[in-house]
């Protein structure tokens, strides 16, 4: 079972998808190391681990392309960026699905406020499945940002270029255990 409480221990049978070598970061700065996924009957979870300073769960971001096709959802004005068809946004605790005209437009409806939960060192999250619709192909693509606390300046983003990719049904799937806040969006406990 995965309790989202920012204690990693709970995710010992489930490998990264993505790894990064720890180094000293640069003034201290955070920065991603690991990312993990899985799934249960009513969530997808996710798990960042990140070095350096501690953060707070407000900086982080999640970007999810679930229906394979980078000719929907948002795209990035940024040069390089590797923001690209991206239909659902996870910013802090609060789930965004794009409903923008324009790709590059930034036109987000708010879903609500999720459980997600950061010790400084790790982000946990439980994304309700009702909340997103997965493409037939079951693929799923990520991207993980994380920003200053005046979000002026990008700190640093995993994978650095292209997309972590999921495939939804080979997740590991495990029981979820909420530790949910007043007011969020929990669904079943």
């Amino acid at each position: 079972m995965i309790s989202i409480d920012g204690n990693k221990n709970d995710w010992m049978d489930i490998s990264p998808l993505v790894t990064v070598e720890a180094k000293t970061p640069l003034e201290g700065r955070p920065a991603f190391v690991a990312f993990y996924a899985a799934r249960s009957n009513q969530y997808l979870v996710i798990r960042a681990d990140l070095t350096g300073r501690a953060v707070k769960v407000d900086t982080y971001t999640l970007f999810m392309d679930t229906n394979d096709d980078v000719s929907t959802g948002f795209i990035s004005g940024a040069p390089d960026s590797n923001i690209r068809g991206m239909d659902y946004m996870l910013l802090g605790k609060s789930f965004f699905k794009f409903n923008g005209t324009s790709q590059r437009a930034w036109s987000w409806h708010k879903y609500g406020d999720i459980t997600c939960v950061c010790d400084g060192h790790t982000i946990e999250s439980a994304i309700p499945l009702e909340a997103i619709e997965i493409g037939k192909s079951g693929k799923i693509k990520v991207v993980n940002q994380l920003n200053s606390s005046d979000w002026r300046n990008l700190i640093d983003t995993m994978p650095h270029s292209g997309n972590i990719p999921l495939d939804f049904s080979s997740l590991p799937l495990v029981e979820v255990k909420l530790n949910p806040v007043a007011g969020q969006k929990t669904g079943e406990k």
